[in-house]
């Protein structure tokens, strides 16, 4: 489970920010937590903040990370140039390097791995575990050089098979090391749902569900939400004739999935069924809470992280709250699924749905660089209108609007 995410000098986040999933010292929404022996974990964290504040971003930096821990060692070469996207509003910020770093916990074990890079080397990098009150460093790296631990004897001798570009623990999981591995695998576990991605007729709609007892619970989700589909039919066109494969390929409108409705007579009563489009005859709203089904039911079964970028497009906002009581649920979730999501979706800022703690804000200071803070920091009572005083501008994170009529009153 993920305890914390850090990150510097990365687009517009200057200063370094930490997104902090161990929970704060409330009473309150007990379920949304995970106990451990350790300390007591968030299910999920939701960041708020005006538009342009930088929400989004700290979603790419994770998945920057990701990219670069599972890819850095096998896709790149030698002088390649490394996704590099520092700080530009100030001077002496490019060439600082950007920082990533996560601390997580896998089977009562504290990974805390990290790196600080440009876009031509890799400046530093380190992994260390904690067990119980015991903490050993495996290795650490400045620019190229390794200093591999006792404790970390499957690093020894590969020091200098890694490229300036690429990072250790990358080279190291190829070559199946086990502590490498275990990150590795960490990492690839984090799915990501980008908004943009929603929109992509052959992304996450035309995949096919992967089992009867996901489709059974897709069709009962979709039931409980009062959009009278009875149930799914997923169809492809390798049992079509040529013709109705060749529409199919050429239509930008179509899905293998088809939605189930009742068919009703001159009078008013049901007398079958009709199918129609997902794609093409659905709602967006309903495409939409279709799509996220599927990440949200594997996160839940595999008890891994999900992460969507502004989770509340297209979906009315008790869609949205359900969605979030599923993930923050002791029922629906039992295996340590963590959730993080931003929103502009206001309906969420409420005591019996959040804890104080999953609530975050983005915001960017004077010289245009994003600070993210949590809720926490304000020390809210327990029984605050958290939406009333956000939108009334207590906890920042919000735009500053002008007078907009003013402009159209000039000569």
């Amino acid at each position: 489970m993920l305890l914390e995410f850090s990150v510097s000098n990365y687009k517009s986040f200057r200063e370094k920010v930490v997104l902090d999933f161990r929970a704060a010292n409330y009473d309150d929404l007990p379920e949304n937590l995970v106990i451990t022996d350790s300390c007591n974990i968030l299910k999920s964290v939701v960041v708020y903040g005006a538009n342009a504040g930088g929400k989004s971003n700290l979603i790419k930096a994770l998945l920057t990370m990701k990219d670069m821990v599972i890819n850095s060692s096998k896709e790149t070469q030698i002088n390649e140039k490394m996704d590099y996207n520092p700080f530009l509003l100030q001077e002496g910020w490019r060439e600082k390097g950007t920082e990533f770093a996560v601390i997580f916990l896998i089977e009562g074990k504290e990974y805390n791995y990290g790196f600080v890079y440009t876009g031509d080397e890799i400046l530093r990098e380190w992994l260390t575990i904690k067990d119980g009150e015991r903490k050993r460093q495996l290795f650490s790296r400045e620019n190229q050089q390794i200093k591999i631990f006792r404790n970390y004897t499957e690093g020894r001798g590969f020091q200098d098979r890694v490229r300036k570009n690429s990072l250790f623990l990358s080279l190291m999981g190829q070559l199946n090391g086990a502590y490498a591995s275990v990150v590795l695998g960490w990492f690839q576990k984090i799915n990501f749902v980008l908004y943009h991605e929603l929109d992509q007729i052959n992304h996450i709609s035309n995949t096919p569900i992967p089992s009867a007892k996901d489709k059974y619970l897709k069709e009962a989700l979709l039931r409980q939400i009062d959009v009278n589909i009875n149930s799914i039919e997923e169809k492809t066109p390798g049992n079509d004739s040529t013709i109705e494969k060749l529409q199919y390929m050429l239509s930008a409108s179509s899905s293998r999935f088809w939605t189930i409705h009742n068919l009703y007579d001159r009078a008013g009563k049901i007398s079958g069924e009709v199918k129609l489009n997902m794609h093409r005859d659905e709602s967006d709203g309903t495409q939409k809470y279709f799509n996220l089904l599927e990440p949200v039911i594997e996160s839940l079964r595999n008890g891994t992280i999900l992460v969507i970028d502004e989770f509340e497009a297209k979906l009315h906002p008790l869609l949205v709250n359900s969605l979030m009581m599923l993930m923050n649920s002791k029922i629906a979730n039992k295996n340590g699924a963590q959730l993080i999501t931003t929103t502009h979706q206001t309906q969420m800022l409420r005591q019996d749905l959040l804890r104080r703690d999953q609530i975050y804000f983005v915001e960017k200071n004077q010289q245009e660089a994003s600070e993210l803070y949590s809720l926490s920091k304000f020390k809210p009572r327990n029984d605050m209108s958290i939406e009333k005083h956000y939108l009334a501008g207590r906890f920042g994170a919000v735009p500053a609007i002008g007078n907009l009529e003013v402009l159209f009153n000039q000569k």
